[in-house]
Parts: C-alpha cells; structure tokens; sequence
C-alpha cells in the first residue's frame, strides 16, 4: 500500500514523468512479489487488497492525466510482468493448492492447533500467560492429538488466538481499542476525503493495509513478523495522528483545496514587511 500512495502522488503531482514511472515500476515489483510468494492466503489476500485499493482509489487511477493509450500500455506492462515475475512461482503455489484440495494440507492441522489454542485461552484466562510464551504453553495442550499437532509449532497460525492465549483478554481487549480505534479513524478521514472531493492517500493506503493485515491474521501469523510489525505501527500512528487536511496533510498543497485567506492570515510576515516599508516609502518619494 505504501507503494501504491507515492505513485499515486506522484502520478498527480507529476504526471508523465520520469519520478511517476520509477514509482510504478516499484509498485509492480511489489505486486508481484506478493503472488510469487507461495502463502496461499497471502495471494488471496494479495486480490483482495488490489481489489480493495482499486475501488478506494478509483478517481486517482481515471483521473483525466489517464488516456486510453496509457491504460493499453499499462494493462501490456502488466500483463508482462506477470509473465516474467509471477510464473515461475506458481508451479510452487500450484502444488500447495494442488495438496489442500486432495487432503487438506496444512489446513487439517490448523484446525486441530485452533482446537488446541481454545483449550489453551480457557487455562490462561483473563491476564494470558504472558507476551511471547505460546511457544512454552502450547505443547502441554496438545497431547490429546498425538501426531494431529506435528512438529514444533513457535507460532498459532492465527495471531488472534495467540493474542488472547498470551496477553489474555483485558490485553486483548487494549490491542483490540488501539486496531479497531485506528480503523473507525482511518475510515472517517477517507469518507471525509471522498465529500469534499479530494484524495487522501495516506489514510486510505493504511485503511486497506491494516484491513488486509487482520484478515491474513485470522490464519496465518504476519503480526509476528517484525518487518510487519514495523510497517502495522506505521499505519496506526498515521490512524491515530492528526487529521489530514490540515498543514501538512494531504488536503494541502497542489492536491488538496486552499482555505479562503482571512484577513488575519493576509497579515504579512515580519521578515517581509521592512521590503513592503520600503516600497510605500519609495511610492510617496
């Protein structure tokens, strides 16, 4: 998402130019790292996030700086970067698809560690066990399923569960107000945004983000990967920021709308006014 924001911004501020392309081509490398990955919950929710980003965005990919030349040409580029970057991969991805259709594949034992983990949060109770001890815990509760629970697990697979098994439900209930929270913010400045008919591409990048982020979170464990860590704490701190719009933020600037100037901001500077002193002196002369 971040990379879909800096070339939207500059696909707007600068439109045809070289700064736009470099953009673009980083934000395909990006998207097709996302399907050559071989999570195959990460490339559902790799379609679902471009899915997500191309509705919010929709006015930012058919602005006017768009012909239909361009859109040919993207559609091709596209199209070959698919060829040459997500191929390859896919006989992987295949293969993995090809294994959850004929036994289950990894999903039988993710539903018997869920199992587990329930059993796990009716032990822990209201206070968890404590930040970073599922990996203690969780064997103890899976002895009744022999070999079901294969191998040695450092993680759930469904960081919701081991949030609660490790930080109990009043943590859970704080990470829950501090996400959700962030959510109802994000989703407000985008809806302002979209009535006052200007982008607001940092709150909508971070919405889709952190969106897609819990739903890969109910099966998988990308909250416990400290890259994805990082970039969650950066799209909260944009959520739980100022508003945008304001000095600084999108609303300002050449993509935003000016502020009619009041007669207290039509005060000059006072670095400026010796000059303006100057020039009257010189009009009475």
């Amino acid at each position: 998402p971040a990379a879909l924001a800096v070339w939207l911004r500059s696909r707007l501020e600068r439109p045809g130019s070289l700064v736009s392309s470099l953009d673009l081509s980083a934000f395909l490398l990006v998207v097709a790292a996302v399907f050559v990955n071989t999570s195959k919950a990460g490339q559902i929710l790799g379609l679902v996030g471009l899915g997500l980003a191309a509705w919010q965005f929709r006015r930012e990919w058919l602005s006017p700086t768009t012909t239909r030349a361009g859109l040919v040409v993207m559609a091709a580029f596209l199209g070959l970067a698919a060829a040459a970057f997500i191929l390859p991969g896919l006989y992987e991805s295949a293969a993995n698809w090809g294994n959850l259709a004929e036994d289950g594949g990894s999903l039988t034992g993710r539903l018997l560690a869920y199992r587990a983990c329930l059993a796990a949060i009716g032990e822990t109770g209201v206070f968890g066990a404590g930040a970073g001890t599922f990996q203690y815990i969780f064997p103890y509760f899976t002895i009744d399923y022999e070999d079901g629970i294969a191998g040695f697990w450092q993680h759930a697979h469904q960081d919701w569960l081991e949030a609660v098994i490790e930080w109990g439900w009043l943590g859970f209930a704080a990470w829950a107000v501090i996400f959700g929270g962030g959510l109802v913010r994000l989703a407000r400045r985008v809806r302002e945004a979209q009535r006052a008919g200007r982008p607001e591409l940092s709150a909508g990048v971070s919405l889709v983000a952190l969106v897609v982020v819990l739903l890969h979170a109910l099966v998988d464990f990308p909250l416990q990967i400290p890259a994805i860590q990082w970039l969650a704490v950066f799209y909260l701190a944009i959520a739980w920021g100022g508003a945008s719009g304001r000095a600084g933020g999108e609303g300002s600037g050449k993509l935003g709308k000016r502020a009619p100037r009041s007669a207290a901001a039509g005060a000059l500077d006072p670095s400026e006014q010796p000059a303006r002193r100057g020039d009257e002196q010189e009009g009475r002369a």
